[in-house]
């Protein structure tokens, strides 16, 4: 065979080659392809989800963490204005805050409760409930400088107390039953105190 003959046969092989490998590339490796690439666009769609997934999860959480905090702004609430008088705990709380200044209560009076602020009645609904509140009426002895301690305590106290009269008169300590010397600086206080409770 002539060298041209030999060239001619190896260009035909190499082109059957070419033509096959082209072949079995188009009808076995083009299908896989698409099935790969149809994988990687199922796989970009399952990490979007998955991220949203994520994401609606890390918002659930937080909303659970300030319902969290909402439940202590609740207690907090319930002690700053409870759903029922709790006459006890007032009492308590204001012998505590009197004992603390200073002072020394005498008597206590306890008037009716009554209903706080009233609503207009219309034919809309009420959200919210109006606050009941009761009055007190102290008589105290002490200090003019213990009286303030007292207001200041009663002012920061975590029950809701509005002062809504104060009235005093002086007195001696001695007989306030106080071995020191008669002073000026003794007095005794008539207060009448407003104390809220939600209904």
């Amino acid at each position: 065979m002539q060298e041209s003959e030999k060239r001619t046969i190896s260009i035909i092989i190499i082109i059957a080659l070419f033509i096959g490998a082209a072949v079995v590339f188009f009808t076995m490796t083009w299908p896989m392809l698409n099935q790969v690439l149809a994988s990687n666009r199922e796989l970009a769609q399952a990490k979007a989800e998955y991220q949203k997934q994520a994401n609606a999860v890390q918002l659930a959480k937080t909303i659970v963490d300030q319902y969290k905090n909402l439940t202590d702004v609740n207690q907090m609430v319930s002690l700053t204005m409870p759903r029922t008088e709790e006459l006890y705990n007032v009492l308590v709380q204001l012998n505590k805050i009197s004992e603390d200044s200073g002072l020394i209560i005498q008597s206590i009076g306890l008037q009716k409760p009554s209903t706080g602020m009233t609503h207009p009645t219309s034919s809309t609904q009420v959200l919210l409930k109006t606050p009941q509140q009761m009055s007190l009426t102290l008589s105290l002895n002490g200090t003019y400088e213990a009286f303030k301690t007292w207001l200041e305590a009663i002012e920061t106290n975590i029950r809701l107390m509005d002062v809504t009269n104060i009235s005093l008169a002086g007195t001696s300590s001695l007989l306030a039953g106080r071995e020191t010397n008669p002073t000026l600086d003794f007095f005794n206080y008539k207060v009448t105190i407003n104390i809220y409770y939600q209904p």
